[in-house]
């Protein structure tokens, strides 16, 4: 029997993610677990503070949820609960457990010759993490999702600015705030996952070519973009919504005097990415950079 391919979606974050860890699980020759970020090579590194307790959090949110639904998508959500408890068995935030992690996307495993899972922080993990990934079967394939530089950032913004609000006026406020904070380099969070030149660095330098694919958010949604994943993992054409844009972010039309700020900032980002794809960059992309 050949060995199990193991697929890392590895970023980036408000990129599509979710998207593509729904489309691997869907195809019925990919084995996912009902978890989305695990956050088990992130937290390693020590990047991934709270992330145990947060998933915690979304168990019981979860569970106390389940209670309001039909009998069918109780079941339905229960999975998701147990797959949340097992984890959190198998990984106490810091112990390295490579055996372990590859039981826990195994399980359940029938004969599918793919398994995998999508965490976006797996992209700021330093590149000895990212060769132990490598090195965990011996057949791995990364992809690696990039959205407009501005548009990641704005919405990597409102969408924590969401979660540590309850109300549109504060939702407004912290938002602005996490902007500004942003424009002065006193956000390091969204900096750090804005920075696709050190992300790409890093992948290329460890991960073989052959096993490392890129998709631009503005071309994912697309039969293309599915035969062009599906033809890197070398499984069969399968469809996929191509029109619906997963955890679309919190509304909120940011000033043009910050957008143009930010775009200023991430310059190098979009030179970089255009300098890499040879200029073959999304037109959402080449529009932003260009509004400056």
């Amino acid at each position: 029997m050949n060995p199990v391919t193991i697929v890392y979606g590895v970023g980036a974050q408000k990129s599509g993610s979710t998207w593509l860890h729904s489309y691997l699980a869907s195809h019925p020759q990919c084995h996912f677990r009902r978890l989305k970020e695990l956050h088990y090579f992130d937290s390693l590194d020590g990047l991934a503070k709270n992330r145990r307790q947060a998933i915690r959090l979304r168990a019981e949110k979860m569970k106390r949820r389940a209670s309001e639904k039909w009998f069918w998508q109780r079941r339905k959500v229960q999975d998701r609960i147990d797959a949340i408890e097992e984890w959190l068995d198998v990984f106490d935030g810091s112990t390295p457990v490579h055996d372990k992690y590859l039981a826990y996307l195994m399980k359940g495993r029938r004969n599918e010759p793919l398994i995998g899972e999508v965490t976006p922080e797996y992209s700021i993990v330093s590149e000895a993490r990212l060769a132990e990934m490598v090195a965990l079967s011996p057949r791995t394939k990364f992809i690696y999702l990039m959205r407009d530089p501005f548009e990641r950032s704005w919405s990597h913004i409102r969408m924590t600015a969401k979660r540590d609000t309850r109300n549109n006026n504060d939702f407004v406020e912290l938002a602005l705030k996490t902007t500004d904070d942003f424009l002065a380099g006193r956000c390091e969070a969204v900096r750090v996952r804005s920075d696709y030149k050190a992300a790409i660095e890093r992948l290329t330098k460890v991960v073989p070519r052959e096993d490392l694919l890129f998709e631009f958010y503005e071309d994912l949604f697309s039969e293309s973009a599915l035969l062009r994943i599906t033809d890197f993992l070398g499984i069969a054409p399968h469809k996929g919504e191509t029109e619906e844009v997963v955890h679309l972010g919190k509304s909120l039309k940011l000033d043009e005097t910050r957008k143009k700020e930010m775009i200023k900032l991430l310059v190098p980002q979009y030179e970089y990415v255009s300098q890499f794809f040879d200029g073959h960059i999304p037109e959402r992309w080449t529009e932003n950079w260009q509004s400056i």
